[in-house]
Order: C-alpha cells, then structure tokens, then sequence
C-alpha cells in the first residue's frame, strides 16, 4: 500500500505549465515551509527569465511569455510537508534542464545536444555521482552522472540559495556555443 508521501512524490503524466501547476498545489497558509514554496516558485518564474532574456536572441521579444510556457513541470516530491515541483526548462538550441529544490539543496541535471566545457567557478564538485535517490521526484532518465565524465549529459548539486542556481544557469547561458 502506498503512504501519502510515496504518492505525491511522483513523476507528472504529462508536462504542466508552472503556473497552472504552481495554482493547483498551494500549500495550506498554516505549513512552516508555504513561504520557501512561494519563494522557490517567485523566483522559478521572476528572476529565470532574466538569464536568457540578457544573453539569447531568441527570448528578448515577449521573453516572459516564452520562457512560462518553456518552465513546465514533469514529476514533483514533497519536501517538510510541502508538494514541490520537479522543473523542466527546454531551451531553443536543444538543450534541456531539469531541476528541483526541496529546501536543502537545488538538484539539476542537464541534457544538451553538444559538449558544455564551461568554468563553473567551484558552485558545484564536477567529480561528484549525485545519487539518484537523492533525485527525488526525477525518473531515472532525468538523472546522469557526474559533468567531470559527461560534459553534455550531468546531474550535479547546488547549494540550495536561489543565488547558486542562478549563478550556475547564467554560466550556462552565457557559454560560447560549441560545435556538435
């Protein structure tokens, strides 16, 4: 028989826009953790979008608008009694990130269609196998191994500041791109 917490940690059918997702599952105004929820999701869905909005093209015209409907949420994991989301940001050259916070740490994996060799100035160990247990809310395909052995393919661990994230996604962003 599964308990509550096994199945609302679960990966989505099928993608879900952050917002509509976000409305669906607010935490009770009671829960300790209500306030991180809104502040994950504020930050998912207000400071992200500047990343690329600053350095692509592609998002500069209605970026908000391309980046909400790029933010969909596959898979969620609950977290001091709070429904997380599990998030999946597809990005135009092919590149896709998948990432989720449960108030200890940010777990990111990505998946590009090309070799990322970027400096990521020590905001995570490059050598590190994240344990997929540690994942949670990702299905196994979501997660990889480390980026020191894959540098299109990795799962890594941030600290979980929302500064660290965005630090790590605006290297990201910001890398020359590489030849396939």
């Amino acid at each position: 028989m599964q308990t509550e917490e096994m199945r609302m940690t679960r990966t989505a059918t099928k993608p879900t826009p952050l917002l509509e997702w976000m409305r669906a599952n607010q935490p009770a105004e009671q829960l300790f953790a209500r306030d991180g929820f809104l502040k994950q999701i504020g930050f998912l869905l207000e400071d992200l979008p500047e990343i690329f909005h600053r350095c692509d093209p592609i998002y500069r015209t209605n970026y908000r608008t391309v980046l909400e409907k790029s933010l969909t949420v596959v898979g969620s994991h609950v977290s001091k009694s709070v429904r997380l989301p599990v998030v999946c940001l597809q990005l135009k050259d092919g590149t896709t990130i998948t990432m989720r916070c449960n108030f200890h740490d940010w777990k990111v994996s990505v998946n590009s269609p090309y070799d990322i060799d970027r400096d990521f100035l020590g905001l995570f160990d490059p050598a590190e196998q994240v344990d997929r247990f540690c994942c949670e809310g990702f299905t196994k395909k979501q997660i990889y191994g480390p980026y020191a052995k894959n540098k299109r393919q990795f799962t890594i661990q941030l600290l979980p500041s929302h500064h660290h994230l965005f630090a790590f996604l605006w290297l990201l962003a910001h890398r020359p791109k590489a030849k396939r």
